[in-house]
């Protein structure tokens, strides 16, 4: 019975869906990222030192409590591949 002697108006069994405790993923955690960047503008210059390109993300980490970790990254971009004068190819921005 309700609050005034009324049934109630639907059957309630066990906890709501909606709400509940929050979940702790406390620990240590390894991630893998992808990207990608382009170029815009190069500030007027007269040679185009930055090319467009792509990389890969690492990321190490140690959860603490569900609001707080500390985490260790590592982000590796390949944009410039030229070739030096002995004719390797050098990517200088990874």
């Amino acid at each position: 019975m309700g609050q005034y002697g009324y049934p109630a108006p639907y059957q309630a069994y066990g906890s709501p869906m909606a709400g509940g405790p929050p979940l702790d993923r406390s620990g240590l955690y390894l991630g893998f990222g992808v990207f990608g960047d382009e170029v815009i503008n190069q500030a007027n210059s007269a040679v185009d030192f930055l090319t467009a390109g792509g990389g890969y993300n690492l990321m190490l980490g140690f959860r603490l409590n569900p609001m707080f970790a500390l985490e260790l990254g590592l982000g590796q971009g390949f944009h410039n591949n030229v070739t030096d004068a002995w004719g390797t190819p050098v990517d200088y921005l990874s």
